[in-house]
């Protein structure tokens, strides 16, 4: 006599199926999560990158800056064109309180 049992083994391959089913989309998931951590390295080392180069035209601007407004560079323009040094200037005096809590 033969017994036909067909859902003898379901149980176990459901759990095959199930386990391989989740480690291919734990792989694609590892896959685009690796992608992006990659991404955002390369755009992390460009904007280092720019940074670095954005320090060095900063201090070249403050250099340029700097020589510009040197202090015996402004007294020999001054001189030319006329101008004269204000000992006493009228805004440094004032005879209104600065707060509005005098009122």
């Amino acid at each position: 006599m033969t017994i036909i049992k067909p859902n003898i083994h379901l149980g176990l391959r459901k759990f095959i199926y199930i386990l391989f089913f989740v480690l291919i989309v734990g792989g694609v998931v590892y896959v685009f999560t690796n992608n992006a951590l990659v991404d955002t390295r390369h755009r992390l080392q460009t904007l280092k990158d720019e940074f670095a180069r954005l320090r060095v035209e900063n201090a070249d601007l403050k250099n340029t800056f700097y020589s510009l407004t040197d202090p015996s560079r402004l007294e020999g323009l001054a001189a030319n064109y006329g101008l004269v040094l204000d000992r006493e200037p009228l805004y440094l005096r004032s005879n209104q309180w600065l707060s509005d809590s005098s009122r």
